[in-house]
């Protein structure tokens, strides 16, 4: 089958998939740009691009009206579908790379999809695979000076599940050794591996020392042309993003580990491990803040430097609403005038196979001391 067969029957799926779900209707006041769209596109007409492209704006500015986790359903779904007919419009105009982006960051946008996923999927098919052997077999090795840890983490070396319990019932950080298996620790410590499963995938950055400077701020770029720059000891940071829901042949790579499934009498029932990847050059920094569920902290490359202070800490956080979990004090260059009465720090260095338990409510402050990829289970 040719090319451009392949992408009318593409173009044909994604038009009936989206119909099955009925996202816009008479009562919604994009329904006019949308059946507009989708006769332009039946009828392969030229104007598809216009009236797709003003369809998808539109979408996309609903989803900044409100907080992400108050965006009716509704509304992502009209914003998937108009990703999708946007897509299929690019298409037709013989735009491949424009319809792959499209819907790489509609992904981005609204999380995983069904009809995102096959889109994408085949959309990779159809660009064929890249050589990215030229960004080498190994990450830089150039590595800033560990820290003197003088208030040392408590280390335990591949523990039970009923060992880690106890921990996680008192609620206290501990250094897991030996307990990462997976074949990521291996495979991920190549870049042109990386890139061969994602280099053609758009995913956020952040930009800038770390979220609390004025002058931070996110962008989109292609895995494989960030890698290059990750290579050179250079680029943003992939930080806090579901890599593996959006590349699933990462997920592979990896294992979720049995501790995140012990009862701590605090979860609620059936809830699911979340995922985030971290990954960046040498001195990428998450300034000291807590996070509301139990984390297993798992180090895939590189080393990272990490300072935890307990939840009933004084630790001056912000006092704006969007930074209220976030500490003002730089832990690694306290001012005690400042900022007085510090107490119960503990500190650690995580390397490749060491997985940092991070109890829920804990502080804790994140630097790279070389190209760096953890991940992260909250649970």
């Amino acid at each position: 089958m040719d090319s451009e067969q392949r992408i009318r029957d593409i173009i044909t799926t994604c038009l009936s998939e989206i119909s099955k779900e009925g996202a816009f209707t008479d009562a919604t006041p994009q329904n006019h740009l949308y059946t507009s769209t989708l006769h332009h596109l039946q009828t392969q007409s030229p104007q598809s691009l216009s009236h797709a492209t003003a369809l998808h704006e539109h979408t996309h500015e609903t989803l900044h009206t409100l907080p992400y986790n108050l965006i009716p359903p509704q509304d992502r779904t009209q914003y998937t579908h108009a990703t999708i007919l946007k897509a299929c419009a690019q298409l037709l105009c013989n735009d491949l790379p424009a319809a792959f982006q499209t819907v790489d960051i509609g992904l981005v946008m609204v999380g995983s999809h069904p009809i995102l996923h096959a889109l994408i999927t085949s959309l990779e098919d159809l660009m064929g695979d890249r050589d990215y052997t030229y960004l080498g077999t190994q990450f830089p090795k150039l590595s800033d000076p560990e820290p003197t840890i003088t208030h040392p983490a408590p280390i335990i070396k591949a523990p039970s599940v009923l060992t880690f319990q106890t921990y996680l019932n008192q609620n206290k950080p501990i250094l897991i050794q030996g307990a990462v298996e997976w074949p990521a620790l291996h495979l991920w410590q190549n870049p042109s591996y990386i890139a061969q499963q994602a280099g053609n995938r758009t995913v956020p950055i952040e930009i800038g020392k770390d979220y609390t400077e004025r002058e931070w701020t996110q962008g989109f770029v292609k895995v494989g042309e960030w890698l290059e720059e990750v290579v050179k000891g250079r680029g943003g940071y992939l930080a806090q993003y579901d890599l593996f829901a959006h590349v699933p042949q990462l997920r592979r790579d990896i294992l979720v580990p049995d501790y995140c499934f012990v009862d701590d009498n605090d979860s609620d029932d059936g809830r699911d491990v979340l995922l985030h990847a971290w990954f960046g050059p040498k001195g990428t920094i998450s300034p000291l803040h807590h996070d509301p569920y139990q984390n297993l902290f798992a180090q895939i490359v590189g080393t990272k430097f990490i300072v935890l202070y307990p939840p009933d800490a004084n630790v001056y956080p912000h006092d704006t609403d969007l930074l209220r979990n976030t500490s003002q004090v730089d832990v690694e260059h306290v001012d005690s005038s400042k900022f007085p009465g510090l107490e119960g720090r503990l500190e650690c260095v995580v390397r490749p196979g060491e997985m940092l338990f991070i109890p829920k409510g804990w502080w804790h402050y994140v630097r790279a001391l070389s190209t760096s990829l953890s991940v992260s289970f909250w649970f």
